[in-house]
């Protein structure tokens, strides 16, 4: 896998050379005690320096996690909200087709007992709307099963 430029090469050899150029000419002038300081002082800075990268890794890693978790918890969220709205989707419709098949045996039940032509159309009227009712969920029902 090839790794993308992002200068971290430099940025090392820049704070190795800053340490050299701070700790190199006291060493060459012969004066070890201060030279020892001075080593000191830059371990004391890149023991810092590693462990405030740790402690900064650490946080991201935290905060990947973080949001990994809130994630994975609004996409299950969302899946339980589908899964209710298709159970109430499909409730509604064994109830409606339940309701429309009641209708139509009511209706048909109806047709033609009072003698009122007028009362007997408007039956026929409703036992039709129920059927093509029925006729629009049942296509739907037998393509899903």
């Amino acid at each position: 896998m090839r790794r993308r430029y992002d200068g971290r090469e430099e940025r090392v050899a820049g704070r190795a050379g800053r340490c050299a150029a701070f700790w190199a000419p006291v060493y060459l002038a012969g004066e070890e005690a201060l030279a020892l300081i001075h080593l000191e002082w830059v371990l004391a800075v890149v023991a810092g320096a590693l462990v405030s990268r740790a402690l900064w890794i650490r946080r991201q890693t935290a905060r990947e996690l973080e949001e990994e978790r809130s994630a994975r918890e609004r996409v299950t969220r969302e899946r339980d909200e589908a899964e209710l709205r298709s159970s109430i989707a499909g409730e509604l419709h064994d109830s409606v087709g339940h309701d429309l098949a009641a209708i139509i045996a009511l209706t048909e039940g109806l047709m033609g007992v009072s003698g009122d032509e007028s009362l007997d159309e408007a039956v026929a009227g409703i036992n039709r709307l129920a059927r093509e009712g029925l006729a629009d969920d049942w296509p739907r029902q037998c393509d899903d099963r």
